[in-house]
């Protein structure tokens, strides 16, 4: 199989699946080294890269829960106002 090395998809490498066994051709070390400067700049880049696939999807995602989240305190309310006693007779010398 071959896929690419970093974000900025510049360097493809060879893997195995099978024995997860790495290879790479002529130059593509070198390559490989000089994408990035530091490894600041190399984790921001994945962070940058990473952002733009997944924040979409992210963001629905924690507006799911927070409605889930909303809908179950809405519930809990319900309750302490239907079964004061039941929450009062949990705290001690109440």
């Amino acid at each position: 199989m071959q896929h690419f090395y970093s974000v900025k998809r510049e360097v493809k490498v060879d893997h195995c699946p099978k024995c997860a066994g790495y290879w790479l051709d002529e130059g593509e070390l070198f390559k490989i080294r000089k994408q990035f400067k530091t490894e600041e700049e190399r984790k921001q880049a994945a962070l940058k890269y990473f952002s733009e696939l997944f924040d979409g999807e992210l963001l629905i995602i924690k507006k799911e829960s927070d409605e889930k989240a909303k809908k179950v305190q809405e519930v809990t309310n319900m309750f302490r106002l239907i079964l004061p006693s039941h929450y009062f007779s949990k705290i001690k010398n109440f």
